[in-house]
């Protein structure tokens, strides 16, 4: 009669052994289970955080070699875009307008070993705008040495926007017309501005200290490096895509619409230089001479260290932004026609070539999903 009591007693301990080895076996298992998951998440965000960092070299990377004049011959429509590739990034730099460039940058972290195969991958965006060289404009035409201009000859210091240019904001302040350091008129040229004329101090280069330092600076940045010689500039196309390896396009200053209107090149001319007739836009920098042929067409900004002067007889040559020279002549008798007005909107557009590239002040990052 006493034997029943303690098998009973062993049948609950049986039960309650399987019990709790069934439960620890459970709890072991979601043990192992969240230390996986963990181990997973940390490895992941460890991926993801060298992924992000090598997104934000790659910003700064991918800007290296660009300057915007470089971009500008790269991309010479808004919306053009170019792809270029580091070590461990991939980057995409869009051409939002003439002044602002947006940089999208890519990388991915993907490890050799472990469970997680996939790549952890950062898109990060920031916009970047141009901080164009410093050009102080005081006149029209700008020269160090001595103006002689006849009849033919039209200097508006007055702001005007080229007639092909529909993009222009409204006229803006007047500046001079002649800033020289002495000025000579035969017959009836038209010179206008506020003042007409500026007499300012001769300086022995041609241009001033200040000005000559700029046409370094811009130089230093050419996207056309040429040598002295006869050079005819025309816009070049194939369809809508802007040939910019042809050294003799210097823009399409005439079509506001065309291929190559947004293109807007730094021409840097070793010597001295004989225009023909043509059209371009941008900054042209001249070592020497320069010699006008027309009918021509150039809008933006053009610095020569020598003497400005243009072929009698010949048809009208057109400048919209501004010339420095170190000094200009009309020959008489007949008159060389040229026509330099003063175009705040055109010399803006050209420096827009020139300078660095820089984030914007704020707000330029973002994280792209």
């Amino acid at each position: 009669m006493a034997s029943a009591p303690a098998l009973g007693r062993r049948g609950i301990a049986l039960t309650l052994v399987l019990w709790v080895l069934v439960i620890g076996a459970a709890l072991l298992t979601i043990v192992v289970f969240l230390v996986y998951q963990e181990q997973r998440a940390g490895g992941a965000g460890r991926r993801l955080q060298r992924s992000f960092a090598r997104a934000e070299a790659g910003l700064t990377e991918a800007m290296l070699p660009w300057t915007p004049g470089l971009l500008n011959r790269q991309l010479p429509r808004a919306l053009d875009s170019v792809i270029t590739h580091g070590a461990d990034w991939r980057a995409t730099i869009r051409k939002l307008n003439q002044g602002l460039y947006l940089l999208e940058v890519a990388a991915a972290d993907s490890p050799q070993t472990g469970l997680a195969s996939t790549a952890t991958r950062q898109r990060i965006g920031r916009v970047i705008r141009v901080r164009p060289v410093s050009l102080p404009i005081t006149a029209a035409l700008d020269v160090g040495g001595r103006v002689t201009v006849g009849t033919g000859v039209t200097i508006d210091g007055r702001d005007h926007a080229p007639p092909s240019e529909p993009d222009c904001p409204p006229p803006d302040s007047a500046t001079a017309g002649v800033a020289a350091a002495a000025v000579d008129s035969l017959g009836s040229p038209v010179i206008d501005g506020s003042p007409p004329l500026a007499l300012r101090q001769p300086a022995d280069s041609g241009l001033s200290a200040d000005d000559l330092g700029v046409f370094r600076e811009l130089a230093a940045q050419a996207t056309l490096s040429l040598p002295g010689g006869s050079w005819h500039p025309y816009p070049s196309s194939v369809g809508t895509v802007c040939t910019v390896s042809a050294i003799e396009n210097w823009g399409d200053a005439a079509n506001a619409r065309g291929p190559c209107a947004g293109y807007m090149p730094i021409i840097h001319v070793a010597g001295d230089l004989e225009l023909l007739p043509g059209q371009g836009q941008g900054i042209l920098l001249v070592d020497g001479d320069l010699l006008l042929h027309g009918p021509s067409l150039f809008s933006g900004v053009v610095m020569v260290r020598g003497r400005v002067n243009g072929v009698p007889g010949d048809p009208e040559v057109a400048i919209y932004g501004t010339v420095f020279a170190g000094s200009l002549r009309t020959q008489p008798p007949p008159n060389a026609v040229i026509t330099i007005t003063y175009s705040k909107c055109m010399i803006n557009k050209a420096l827009l070539s020139s300078g660095r590239l820089i984030p914007l002040r704020s707000r330029s990052w973002k994280q792209l999903f």
